[in-house]
């Protein structure tokens, strides 16, 4: 899965204004809207769909990260807003520590195999420490873009393709 694609360059927001989640994920829908990867026409709707998945159970997964995601037939295709704030941000999280990195995230409900790819991608690459420290450290948009593009270069294979020894 290309995540500089999912996440394109201009869904990037190196200084999140909201303090809350709930204004979080407002914004990122703005930006995903802006770049006309969502319908103006549904955002509320589905900003309303993510508001009642964060309020069933946080996506403030720890570690700094928040993946606030759904599935929606709104969608052609999966698209992506990635946001930073240098303060943090309440969400909630299940460690209770502040959000510093969100990845929002929207699939076509059909996607369900697309959908898993990407949260597995993305949950083995918020365990190198070296990535998230450079992605919290970016200064443009570009940096973020191309971390992006080199994200693979983060991540161990599975065990399961590590060579017989």
């Amino acid at each position: 899965m290309n995540l500089a694609r999912v996440f394109d360059r201009e869904a990037t927001v190196l200084d999140l204004l909201g303090g809350d989640r709930d204004h979080t994920i407002l914004e990122l829908l703005k930006v995903l809207e802006d770049g006309g990867h969502l319908n103006s026409r549904h955002r509320d709707e589905i900003l309303l769909a993510l508001l009642k998945r964060e309020r069933s159970s946080s996506t403030g997964i720890g570690r700094g990260i928040a993946l606030p995601h759904i599935k929606t037939d709104y969608m052609d295709e999966i698209r992506g807003a990635i946001g930073i704030s240098r303060e943090g941000l309440d969400f909630d999280s299940q460690d209770g520590l502040k959000v510093h990195v969100v990845f929002l995230f929207l699939t076509p409900t059909w996607a369900v195999q697309q959908h898993l790819q990407l949260m597995s991608l993305l949950g083995r690459l918020i365990q190198n420490a070296g990535f998230l420290d450079q992605l919290r450290s970016a200064e443009r948009e570009h940096d973020v873009h191309l971390l992006l593009q080199r994200a693979e270069q983060f991540i161990d294979p599975p065990a399961s393709d590590h060579p017989a020894r």
